[in-house]
């Protein structure tokens, strides 16, 4: 969006730092070089027509890959327009996948979070990364086989995501992408041990690469998607094409055959997932229990005043400690202390915050025992307490949620 906001203001001072005549004779070159590129194009694609009309008699029809380009791009403006007019909408609020969401029960952003994109950049950069290796490999294999290694091909890669990167949102098709260029590659390699009835010409072949590097420019340095779930879907697009591309010089895949491998993937998948369920992120429960602290102290240094002023005695503290303090703190205990799959970056927060919130209570209970008694040197051990506990507390990086 704001990339979208400055080219806009770019192109309205080019337009007030220019005269009618400059206007004039820019459009016009810009003219002159969108015929020109046109006549290329159609110059090109004539020559290859004999190409493309071989691969439409193999497959009439094949219909995924401009699906999934327009939704893909639906689907973003969508988003984009949701984020002008809500204001709070994120990529996770559209379907993108983020480990604690994900393994609690909401799988189904495995998939979505193959149309979601971060921003304009990414979406063309995957769209010119789909579009011209799709509508070839499409009518090469079929467009169940494809869309099942598409589909599988991402949904591993979130899978590695999720695993690796759990607290990372993930959103973008390039995993799914990488699949089609795995899928590409074992087609190609089933080429060189059998000769095809069907060959890609050389300067299609150009295309494609061409193509693919213009998306692997873009993604790999960019960061978006991790590098390693990319390469997982590129292995998983190799293995696939190599099990049921055999023949796919002479004939498209047959559908039986591309089911069987669906279910097959579909299967690994689960497994790949079972280890996954319940990833917790402990950031908002430590977020909750430091603001019931600072809200439980805040109620103890009013009554203390209180206390100092003479409005109330030494049993209205121990009221105050006993019936709202300590259960309040008690009350965070529980999720601090459940054996969620916490992350491996975040079980030091956890131990810590559970460790804390420990001590805390104990010098709470110190603190209404020396009131009881009357007993100033249980008030220090009390304030020892609690700054041996802050000081364990604050030894932890913390970064809010």
């Amino acid at each position: 969006m704001v990339l979208l906001l400055l080219l806009i203001a770019l192109a309205v001072v080019a337009y007030r730092a220019t005269t009618v005549a400059e206007r004039a004779r820019v459009a016009r070159d810009l003219r002159l070089l969108t015929e020109r590129r046109i006549a290329l194009a159609r110059k090109w694609y004539r020559a290859q027509e004999p190409y493309f009309d071989t691969l439409r008699a193999r497959t009439p029809v094949a219909p995924v890959t401009p699906a999934i380009a327009i939704i893909t791009t639906i689907w973003f403006l969508v988003i984009v327009s949701g984020s002008v007019i809500g204001g709070g909408d994120t990529l996770v609020d559209w379907g993108a996948s983020l480990g604690p969401r994900t393994s609690n029960g909401e799988w189904w952003r495995l998939v979505t979070a193959l149309f979601v994109h971060a921003g304009p950049l990414q979406l063309l950069a995957c769209l010119i990364g789909l579009l011209p290796v799709g509508l070839v490999v499409e009518r090469l294999v079929g467009p169940v086989a494809f869309a099942v290694v598409y589909v599988t091909s991402g949904v591993f890669g979130s899978l590695l995501t999720v695993s690796v990167y759990p607290l990372d949102v993930s959103a973008g098709a390039s995993t799914a992408i990488c699949g089609i260029y795995g899928l590409a590659l074992a087609i190609w390699m089933w080429r060189v041990l059998r000769e095809p009835r069907v060959a890609v010409p050389w300067a299609v072949m150009k295309w494609l690469v061409l193509s693919g590097l213009v998306f692997l420019l873009y993604n790999v340095p960019s960061g978006t998607v991790p590098f390693a779930a990319e390469v997982t879907g590129l292995i998983v697009g190799v293995v696939s094409g190599l099990a049921i591309a055999r023949e796919v010089g002479s004939s498209p895949i047959p559908i039986r055959r591309s089911a069987i491998m669906g279910a097959v993937t579909l299967a690994l998948s689960l497994a790949a997932a079972i280890p996954l369920r319940g990833i917790t992120d402990v950031r908002p429960d430590v977020d909750r229990m430091i603001a019931t602290d600072d809200r439980t102290a805040a109620l103890f240094r009013d009554r203390a005043k209180q206390l100092a002023l003479g409005r109330v005695g030494d049993q209205a503290m121990i009221d105050l400690i006993e019936r709202e303090i300590i259960p309040a703190l008690e009350r965070e205990q529980p999720p601090l202390a459940s054996h969620a799959l916490v992350p491996d970056d975040q079980r030091a927060l956890r131990d810590a915050s559970r460790e804390y919130l420990r001590v805390r209570i104990e010098s709470w209970r110190l603190r209404a025992t020396a009131f009881r008694k009357g007993s100033l040197s249980l008030l220090r051990q009390a304030d020892a307490r609690e700054g041996a506990a802050r000081d364990l507390f604050v030894r932890i990086p913390y970064r809010p949620s």
